[in-house]
């Protein structure tokens, strides 16, 4: 399926418009890009300022960790010793 870009949108330069970030999975579940989130594609604002999530949502990391972000800013982390809240 091929990616419609509006005037002023790009693909996304760190997922290359695939939506998940390259190279990092868990146990076969693809993650999320941290830069689109998900969505493929960035504006100009997008690209200088970051893109806020509309969604909550979990990101897991390769050591086991997990995150918990609410409209782009994470709130929750879990650590070796336990959860860290934000």
């Amino acid at each position: 399926m091929k990616l419609e870009l509006a005037p002023g949108e790009e693909i996304c330069p760190n997922c290359k418009g695939s939506g998940e970030e390259p190279g990092n999975f868990i146990d076969g579940i693809r993650i999320t890009c941290h830069r689109c989130w998900g969505d493929r594609k960035l504006d100009w604002i997008e690209m200088a300022m970051g893109k806020q999530s509309s969604s909550s949502f979990l990101r897991a990391a390769s050591d086991g960790s997990v995150e918990l972000y609410h409209r782009g800013r994470k709130i929750l982390e879990t650590t070796k010793i336990g959860i860290r809240v934000m």
